[in-house]
């Protein structure tokens, strides 16, 4: 039990901590995102996307989501 002191000074006895928060479901984490590009950056990306061996999608999921899921998680 922990006991703390409110701000007028009462004391209280609290008989379990407050979970911290939750991770979000995988499927909040990887929602499906619409993204419009031009012509010249969908090329440049495929291009990039071979030279990483990685499909178009993949490696546009790893650029996206690996920037927001460590925003969510900060």
């Amino acid at each position: 039990m922990t006991i703390i002191t409110t701000v007028t000074g009462k004391r209280i006895q609290l008989r379990h901590k407050k979970p911290g928060p939750k991770p979000l479901p995988e499927s909040v984490k990887k929602r499906r995102v619409n993204i419009c590009l031009s012509p010249y950056w969908h090329q440049i990306g495929k291009e990039r996307a071979a030279v990483r061996k990685l499909s178009f999608s993949e490696y546009l999921e790893a650029l996206i989501y690996q920037d927001s899921l460590h925003n969510e998680s900060g």
